[in-house]
């Protein structure tokens, strides 16, 4: 291992340190990423759902008028008159549910274009698409009177349950706690709007029937008993919403309810209390009370689309940032390993272009250039160092050479043989002078000062010119002429 890394050059060191930080940071930036892309994906399907519940919302209440209206026709009595009335008011709520029949089928359309939807989701839309569509069956079934009022309330039921079924799939979809208590405090006034459609349904039919009929003045204080309860849920979950829970507490006080509370003393009091009531007339009041619940459901549902988009928008926004800050650590760590990479190499190409030139052109006097204060930088200033005192070093020599060739040139002037005076050989050396004759022998005398420099300055300027050369100039020229 330690081979390895000794073999690896400063880059490869420097990005096998720096990997495993960047790894770990790639890592943490993609589950980052994931997470938010992951919250985003559940906000859409979010908004979709809410989407596809405010789609369905206007169908309900037609789909429940519609019940109620065919109730009361089923129901009819001996009054001619009263049937009549009935039949048209049925007629012209028919007419209301096809258009928002046709728009929900439009809008569903344009919005399974737009995105898809889970199996569940698909499942939930095409059974309620097959509820619907036996609406005209239903509705030729009650005009020719085949069904009862009761069998009848219970098909028009199966969409209106499908279309809000489909609200508990928005709740499992919610992960923001206050989005989801008010999509539960929106199922739970959904479901007491359900309820009072059928008390509205169910009281209409009997007292349209005229036969006092003890269960289903039970079913209708039932129905009565499930909107209280429904109220009450949805008031649990608008604790943190002032407004909308006084709003929702208004409801008991209101003169709708009021009347209707009346109208329900009426009918529970006896079975001439019955006869004393107006089909027509409990339909109206129960239609009013049933208004004022889905105009608070209105606002609910309107308020949850607003915070599904706020959502979407919200998720995005951090998946925007995640990756902005994941893109932007990546890009960092490449940056400084990059720079890093590059100043080292720059330092330690700068010290062997220093080393090179010193050994190529045999020059020590050129200083490397040291920019840091770091290891690299540590070393080229000994490498400096390490010049200036080789340097100074051979200069030294260099000094000591030349002055040991200037004395040795001095010591060869003074002691060559001067064969021009004499056939002797004489050599003067500092003040006495040695002859050679032609045996061999030697003999030396005294020579008095200046007795003969003059014929020796002579000789040497007539050997070596007039001017005096330099004593390495000189030492050439005598080893020269010893040679020849």
């Amino acid at each position: 291992m330690n081979n390895i890394i000794n073999n690896l050059s400063m880059r490869g060191k420097l990005i096998t340190l720096v990997m495993p930080a960047l790894l770990v940071i790639i890592y943490f930036a993609v589950e980052s990423i994931a997470l938010n892309a992951g919250q985003l994906n559940d906000m859409k399907q979010l908004r979709l759902l809410v989407q596809l519940a405010n789609i369905g919302d206007p169908l309900i209440e037609t789909l429940q008028k519609e019940r109620g209206r065919s109730a009361v026709v089923l129901s009819g009595g001996s009054n001619r008159e009263a049937a009549q009335q009935a039949k048209q008011a049925l007629a012209s709520q028919r007419l209301q549910t096809n258009n928002r029949l046709s728009d929900y089928r439009s809008n569903l359309t344009a919005l399974q274009q737009e995105a898809s939807f889970g199996p569940e989701v698909t499942a939930s839309i095409d059974s309620v698409d097959q509820k619907l569509a036996t609406i005209d069956q239903l509705r030729s079934s009650v005009d020719r009177g085949s069904l009862s009022g009761l069998e009848a309330g219970g098909r028009y039921t199966q969409p209106i349950a499908g279309l809000l079924n489909r609200i508990p799939l928005i709740i499992s979809r919610s992960t923001d706690p206050e989005l989801t208590r008010d999509i539960n405090a929106y199922y739970a006034l959904a479901e007491a709007a359900e309820a009072a459609g059928k008390e509205r349904a169910t009281g209409a039919a009997l007292i349209s029937s005229g036969d006092f009929d003890l269960p289903s003045i039970q079913k209708i204080a039932a129905f009565e008993g499930h909107q209280e309860a429904f109220i009450r849920e949805a008031s649990a979950m608008l604790v943190s919403d002032p407004a909308q829970l006084t709003a929702l507490e208004n409801l008991a006080t209101t003169e709708e309810n009021r009347d209707l509370q009346a109208k329900r003393d009426t009918l529970f009091s006896s079975p001439s209390g019955m006869y004393a009531l107006n089909s027509a007339e409990w339909f109206d009041i129960t239609t009013k009370q049933l208004s004022n619940l889905n105009d608070l459901r209105s606002i609910l549902l309107d308020r949850t689309s607003t915070a599904a988009a706020d959502g979407v928008a919200s998720a995005r926004h951090d998946l925007l940032v995640a990756s902005g800050i994941a893109a932007a650590a990546i890009i960092a760590v490449f940056a400084l390993m990059l720079l890093m990479v590059n100043a080292i190499n720059r330092q330690i190409n700068n010290l062997l272009d220093g080393v090179r030139f010193a050994m190529d052109n045999k020059d020590l006097r050129q200083q490397m250039q040291v920019s840091s204060k770091d290891e690299i930088g540590n070393i080229g200033r000994a490498i400096n160092e390490l010049f200036i005192k080789f340097g100074s070093a051979l200069k030294h020599i260099d000094n000591a050479s030349i002055q040991l060739v200037s004395r040795l040139a001095n010591s060869l002037i003074y002691c060559l043989p001067l064969r021009t005076l004499t056939k002797a050989s004489v050599c003067r050396c500092g003040g006495s002078t040695s002859r050679t004759d032609n045996t061999g022998s030697e003999s030396s005398e005294a020579s008095p000062s200046g007795a003969s420099e003059k014929p020796k300055s002579v000789v040497l300027l007539s050997r070596f010119g007039t001017t005096k050369p330099s004593p390495a100039r000189l030492a050439l020229r005598l080893l020269r002429s010893s040679v020849d």
